[in-house]
């Protein structure tokens, strides 16, 4: 004997019916989803908001310079303990590890006013930078075509005396007239 089921086995399936379904109509109008609310236009920024985020950002770069401030003491320590070690033979960058400890006790900002004005920092010192990197460079270069470890002394120079007590990063100067944070090694 055959199962019930088997002779609808070819037959194909009822398409679904147009209207509503059957427990719909037992629905009552408050029990329906609400309706998605529609996105309400962008209200024009407030000035005052505006002048505050500015406030905040200023706050923050000011909090920056502030630690990178307290910051560089045991950073220049750093630089001292590591130029011993180089000169003692060991395989060390002093300006790397200095710059590594400086910017982990530096306050980042955190807020995109202060993001923004640390960057417009950024770009106008490596504007004005530039030349005097540039110059200096090649002076390095010139003076390594005489005396290698002359060369090495003056590209270590901006890195130790930013070592001895100053705030601002100073530029690492790299043979090729590059960037970087690579001391040259006579």
């Amino acid at each position: 004997m055959a199962a019930p089921w088997e002779k609808y086995a070819g037959a194909a399936p009822a398409a679904p019916a147009a209207g509503p379904k059957p427990w719909e109509k037992y629905t009552q109008p408050s029990d329906a989803p609400p309706a998605e609310p529609a996105a309400a236009p962008a209200a024009p920024r407030d000035p005052r908001a505006a002048l505050g985020d500015a406030v905040v950002g200023a706050g923050e770069n000011f909090l920056k310079f502030g630690t990178a401030a307290v910051a560089s003491i045991p950073a220049g320590v750093t630089y001292a303990v590591q130029a011993a070690r180089k000169a003692a033979g060991a395989d060390v960058n002093p300006a790397e590890s200095m710059a590594s400890v400086q910017n982990a006790l530096t306050y980042q900002p955190a807020s995109e006013s202060g993001k923004a004005a640390d960057e417009a920092f950024r770009e106008t010192a490596e504007v004005v930078g530039a030349p005097i990197k540039k110059g200096a460079n090649a002076l390095a270069t010139k003076v390594g075509e005489v005396s290698p470890t002359a060369e090495t002394y003056l590209r270590e120079a901006p890195a130790a005396l930013q070592a001895a007590g100053g705030v601002w990063p100073a530029p690492q100067l790299t043979k090729g007239g590059g960037s970087g944070a690579r001391a040259m090694v006579p």
